[in-house]
């Protein structure tokens, strides 16, 4: 099942713990993933459904010299993060949990990922994300992450 909330006034009831997609898609909704991973479709001031969270959204940021792209977040293999393991997803978020690991001037690494306020969240918050994460639809869609 793919849960998803297309606008900020509907309401996605708080899921039980026991199931884990839901419990994934209700944090993926709080924490607004789709906002930035979800292409936008401008006519229609929506997501792209089909690609949903499939990335590529250009943050342009000219103080620092370069753009960066939103990553394609589905199970695709080729793509996204089909090929990642739940320890490798946790490790992502753990690592900015020490200043040592992101308080320095990381260049085109730079991005607008709220890294250090997701990295807060409980390990059983992360491995939900995952799960839910792995049962969305794969999307191809090959993502720049510096583009021009």
């Amino acid at each position: 099942t793919n849960f998803y909330v297309k606008h900020a006034d509907e309401k996605l009831p708080m899921p039980s713990p026991g199931d884990s997609i839901a419990m994934g898609a209700y944090l993926v909704n709080a924490a607004d993933c789709q906002g930035c991973h979800s292409p936008v479709d401008s006519k229609k001031f929506d997501f792209k459904m089909d690609a949903w969270l499939s990335g590529g959204n250009v943050y342009r940021k000219p103080k620092l010299g370069f753009n960066v792209a939103s990553a394609n977040i589905t199970p695709d293999s080729a793509t996204g993060i089909g090929t990642w393991t739940e320890e490798m997803f946790l490790n992502k978020f753990r690592s900015y949990r020490d200043p040592k690991n992101y308080n320095f001037n990381p260049g085109k690494y730079n991005t607008i990922m709220p890294w250090t306020v997701l990295a807060n969240m409980r390990d059983e918050d992360i491995r939900y994300i995952y799960t839910y994460l792995r049962s969305i639809k794969r999307v191809k869609n090959s993502v720049n992450k510096w583009p021009d």
